[in-house]
């Protein structure tokens, strides 16, 4: 997806966070699905977020495609994990 829509920059860090200093940044969640062009990219920020010390919390949809936050008129997915989202930010914001 880099080389589409920021040819020559892939090692930036305002491209892509993988190649940010990751270290210090709050507790994060990552969700990824199955069907998404960007499913490793989010699995290898879950794992990067991980080694850098970042409390994280990655759940895979295996079954949902990119874009499936917005379907929730379609599958109940899309609401369970914003939910979850909505949970861990109040957690976050909670300490």
């Amino acid at each position: 997806m880099v080389r589409v829509y920021a040819p020559g920059n892939a090692d930036n860090p305002l491209v892509s966070v993988l190649h940010a200093k990751l270290s210090g940044l709050p507790p994060s969640t990552v969700i990824t699905c199955g069907h998404d062009p960007l499913r490793s990219d989010g699995v290898w920020l879950a794992d990067a977020l991980k080694a850098a010390g970042v409390p994280t919390l990655h759940t895979h949809y295996d079954e949902m495609p990119h874009g499936f936050l917005m379907f929730s008129r379609l599958t109940r997915r899309a609401d369970e994990s914003m939910d979850e989202m909505a949970r861990e930010t109040a957690k976050a914001f909670a300490k």
